[in-house]
């Protein structure tokens, strides 16, 4: 940001001497545009400042809230993958169980069988 800040400065100074420069104006004239150019000046690097301390603030409450917030939630999900596996085991084994029987059903109808029979 100090970079940002410097160049910014630098461009007004440069700036406002090529005004002075190249004006065709009085002393008493360039003199008040050039106070009121820099008031604005000071004015918006004051404004981008404030802006960007802002922002650094917000992040920083971003990002505390994202580190109590990430773990809690994480292990809410793993709790839940937990349990949801836990109760869907028996209907799972049931399906499968469901799956056998029906295969070894249809195996006379579908001209397949069990190899252990023949």
């Amino acid at each position: 940001m100090p970079k940002f800040r410097h160049g910014l400065i630098l461009g007004a100074i440069v700036g406002g001497a090529t005004a002075l420069f190249t004006a065709k104006k009085t002393g008493p004239q360039r003199q008040r545009e050039t106070a009121a150019y820099l008031d604005d000046v000071t004015r918006a690097v004051d404004e981008v400042s404030n802006s960007a301390s802002r922002l650094q603030t917000a992040l920083g409450k971003l990002l505390g809230q994202l580190q109590t917030t990430v773990p809690t939630v994480q292990q809410q999900i793993q709790q839940d993958i937990t349990d949801f596996q836990f109760q869907a085991a028996p209907r799972l084994k049931q399906i499968n169980e469901s799956i056998a029987t029906l295969q070894k059903d249809a195996a006379p109808l579908t001209g397949e069988q069990d190899k252990s029979h023949a």
